[in-house]
């Protein structure tokens, strides 16, 4: 559900903001979920109510923007890899999985996270394995 994971990667990125940041997560994940769940009642109730849609993939939209917003401030938060427009296609299209993703990196706070590129490395590592080679390069040091 994208309000859970709204709520917590909010909480995560402003555990003790002045303003209120338990109230300040709880009111952006209930919006999402808000959206969400109006996206499915007005897409349903297209049948009886003309232009219900149209209302319906704007509160799509919204609900994308939300999402999009709480995963590039992780990206910024923890310093993860990655580009707007990378988020925004995940956001449009694999919201389930961001919204997962979300909520899991807020609940362990990115511990035991890989680096970045160690996929690359061990592949790297075989393939000198395989002919071979002695000499050690490591993708993951030269780009961190």
């Amino acid at each position: 559900c994208p309000g859970y994971a709204v709520y917590t990667s909010i909480h995560r990125m402003h555990p003790t903001s002045k303003e209120g940041g338990v109230r300040e997560s709880v009111v952006y994940g209930a919006l999402a979920q808000l959206l969400h769940v109006a996206w499915i009642v007005l897409m349903i109730c297209e049948v009886e109510f003309e232009y219900a849609s149209s209302i319906a993939w704007l509160a799509y939209l919204f609900r994308t923007v939300l999402l999009i917003y709480c995963r590039m401030t992780m990206r910024v938060k923890y310093n993860i890899w990655g580009c707007l427009l990378d988020d925004m296609w995940a956001c449009l299209v694999w919201y389930p999985f961001v919204s997962a993703q979300l909520h899991i990196h807020a609940e362990t706070d990115g511990e035991d996270a890989p680096p970045y590129f160690a996929d690359v490395d061990a592949a790297i590592a075989a393939n000198n394995k395989r002919n071979g080679a002695t000499e050690e390069f490591r993708v993951a040091k030269t780009v961190a």
